[in-house]
């Protein structure tokens, strides 16, 4: 399922937002639930080793320590790590294992189907990469729940939420929404507006162009020169193609280390135990 756009929405700030903007004008989407997943789990993990501490009146062991910390390096790469973040240069996608990093221009389209997906372009020679977030998910049966939902409002069948009746018509196609598809859309204005930033950059560069210059270029038998512009040298951003501005994708270093060294750990423990 593709993500549409409003074309009236490439100059303007959409009207809501689902992510959330930091101080460095990146913004932050991810779903709530994972967050309060790691949040809990971190709650009772300390409230558990405080109480054993209090109740035992003796420190925990060894192995059961590091084996609360791989888990809770598991939580942390599968629901605090994952994101994905976006800003005027690109989007930053963040799973488990893998990071990536995408500038707009590479960027191919922004679907939706179990997930948000990004189609982006690769090195020469290859063919284009489509990019699954782990952070926003996206089940069909929940959006077709959605869809239900927001369809028996307009007909009646079902007590609307307070204020919808009085709420514009792009707002109450967003109420109808999943939090993922409100993302996704969000992703996709953003990328029309990269790429509409960067057509308008062009065409102003092409208009601030001086006129080239001719120069009489004498005939072989001496006589009155045609005029021919001169050699256009090779333009040296478009020499790589579109190698200098596809993705890159690297290991989630932080999500892997949290689970990998307190495992490693545990290992080690039940080995010299």
């Amino acid at each position: 399922m593709s993500v549409p756009n409003d074309r009236a929405s490439v100059t303007q700030t959409p009207p809501t937002t689902a992510s959330r903007v930091r101080a460095d004008g990146k913004r932050i989407f991810r779903m709530g639930t994972p967050q309060v997943i790691w949040w809990i789990w971190v709650a009772l993990g300390v409230i558990s080793l405080a109480d054993y501490v209090v109740q035992a009146r003796a420190f925990v062991s060894p192995e059961f320590f590091s084996g609360w910390l791989a888990i809770t390096g598991l939580v942390y790469a599968c629901a605090e790590w994952p994101m994905v973040i976006a800003d005027e240069r690109g989007i930053e996608v963040r799973n488990p294992i893998r990071r990536y990093l995408v500038p707009w221009v590479a960027v191919r389209g922004i679907y939706l189907a179990d997930s948000v997906e990004v189609e982006c372009v690769r090195q020469a020679q290859k063919k284009s990469k489509t990019i699954y977030s782990w952070a926003l998910s996206s089940p069909r049966r929940a959006r077709a729940r959605a869809q239900l939902r927001g369809w028996q409002w307009d007909q009646g069948k079902r007590n609307k939420p307070s204020g919808y009746s009085s709420l514009p018509d792009q707002a109450k196609s967003l109420a109808k929404m999943t939090t993922a598809e409100v993302m996704a859309r969000e992703l996709a204005t953003m990328s029309e507006e990269a790429r509409f930033r960067s057509v308008m950059g062009d065409v102003d560069l092409d208009a601030g162009l001086p006129e080239q210059s001719v120069a009489p270029v004498p005939s072989d038998e001496g006589g009155q020169g045609t005029e021919q512009p001169p050699a256009a040298e090779p333009d040296a951003s478009q020499s790589g193609g579109e190698g200098a501005e596809v993705l890159s994708a690297t290991w989630s270093w932080p999500a892997i280390l949290a689970f990998v060294v307190p495992a490693a750990g545990f290992c080690v423990t039940l080995l010299v135990k």
